[in-house]
């Protein structure tokens, strides 16, 4: 009976004393993970209203093997525009050049939305124009 009076004063003391004990906000658990998210790029975000392109974002969100899809398809397209693009290269010499350029502008088009199929283009317009790369 002694040990557990002994016992219940130990865990009171204790519960009092952590009690009293302020732990700062950047050492708090949930303040840590926060960081980290900040960290990595993965902040929580505060909620906001719904807008129209956010609307038109979440009804057009693909599956990882529909970007892969779109990707290959927009590339392979890309790829053999441009390589058609050549043929159109002795009509420059005829003063036609709009017979090369057309393929080649939409291929090199169609290659670089390739891209933005894998990251999305939102993520790639500021990469693009990123000074440093």
């Amino acid at each position: 009976m002694a040990s557990a009076l002994n016992w219940n004063s130990i865990q009171n003391s204790l519960q009092t004393s952590l009690q009293s004990v302020s732990i700062p906000n950047s050492l708090q658990p949930n303040s840590m993970v926060d960081s980290f998210k900040r960290l990595v790029g993965n902040e929580s975000q505060p909620p906001r209203e719904q807008s129209m392109w956010d609307d038109f974002n979440d009804s057009c969100s693909l599956s990882r093997t529909e970007r892969l899809w779109g990707f290959a398809g927009c590339f392979v397209g890309g790829m053999l525009m441009t390589f058609l693009s050549t043929m159109g290269l002795p009509a420059i010499m005829l003063g036609r050049p709009e017979k090369f350029a057309i393929p080649y502008t939409i291929g090199n088009l169609l290659s670089l939305g390739s891209t933005a199929f894998l990251i999305g283009p939102w993520k790639q317009l500021p990469n693009m124009f990123a000074p440093v790369r």
